[in-house]
């Protein structure tokens, strides 16, 4: 069996080799390991292909949300505007 040339790092010591920044690890009661939400994801997405399949759908989903409303507040508004553009039409004109 071919032997595996592996390096193996904990992250903990990966933080303190490289003075990396956004990754925090602490040993210890109340230890753990903290990572910046764009790093977390980021290692999600590598070590879960569905999770990084569910991130991008439910990003599309919320940018398509997000225009729907912009649609919405753009016709509302227009229907404002044309309330007041016959109310004002209407006390000119009567």
């Amino acid at each position: 069996m071919p032997s595996l040339n592996r390096f193996i790092l904990s992250v903990k010591q990966w933080v303190e080799k490289t003075n990396s920044k956004g990754i925090i690890a602490k040993a210890g009661r109340y230890g753990g390991t903290y990572a910046h939400k764009d790093i977390a994801f980021e290692f999600a997405t590598r070590v879960s292909p569905q999770f990084k399949l569910y991130l991008l759908k439910e990003f599309q989903r919320l940018k398509e949300e997000e225009q729907a409303q912009r649609v919405v507040k753009i016709v509302f508004v227009s229907l404002i505007i044309l309330a007041l553009i016959m109310l004002i039409a209407y006390s000119f004109f009567g």
